[in-house]
């Protein structure tokens, strides 16, 4: 259900089944200084919800992604920490002109996933001990500037060792396994979060 124009402050959602705070077709709020740690799934989860201010909240631990905005826009996400998360600190999906400045996210697999969202401004991050601080796909007009971006696997280093110890043909063979890895996983990713967006639109049209 839909909530506009409150102040979401100094609360805790720790510990669910499901996700922390969960916002739905929800626009104009202050979602401020709430700890959302150790959810199954998301910590805060913005679905359809425009122009919300999420500043100071601590998103850490969580089982797939610290902050997460799906169909969301134009929304201010400041101050907030979104560390040691299983997937994303922070992710954005088809979701345009948000701002994300001034944020932690450290120690997840993506510090800040970016999927099909255009026009946002990535600014002042620190992205430290990720597998990969900063990942776009299929998206358009971001502004990613002044970012502290040190990713726990160093690419380049790797393939050298690689080459060093087995030669370029074994470790054409290893990275290519590397590579269908990584895409069966963001494929299996995108799977899951299809059928969660026809359950929830199934549920919307049933309420």
């Amino acid at each position: 259900s839909s909530s506009d124009d409150n102040k979401i402050k100094d609360n805790e959602a720790n510990d669910n089944e499901n996700n922390g705070f969960y916002f739905s077709g929800s626009d104009d709020n202050e979602i401020i200084d709430n700890d959302a740690k150790d959810n199954d799934n998301i910590g805060i989860y913005l679905s359809t919800s425009d122009d919300n201010e999420l500043e100071d909240n601590k998103a850490n631990d969580n089982g797939e992604d610290g902050i997460y905005l799906r169909f969301s826009n134009e929304n201010i996400l400041t101050d907030n920490e979104a560390n040691d998360n299983e997937e994303s600190g922070i992710h954005l999906f088809l979701s345009d002109e948000n701002e994300i400045i001034d944020n932690t996210a450290n120690n997840n697999y993506y510090g800040i996933y970016l999927h099909i969202s255009d026009n946002n401004i990535i600014r002042k991050n620190e992205l430290i001990g990720n597998t990969q601080g900063i990942f776009e796909e299929n998206c358009e007009g971001n502004v990613i500037e002044n970012n502290v971006v040190e990713d726990i696997i160093d690419t380049e280093a790797i393939i050298l060792i690689i080459v060093t110890v087995i030669g370029v043909v074994g470790a054409v063979v290893v990275l290519a396994i590397i590579v269908i890895k990584l895409r069966k996983k963001r494929k299996e990713k995108l799977l899951k979060m299809m059928r969660d967006n026809v359950a929830e639109e199934k549920e919307v049209s049933e309420d």
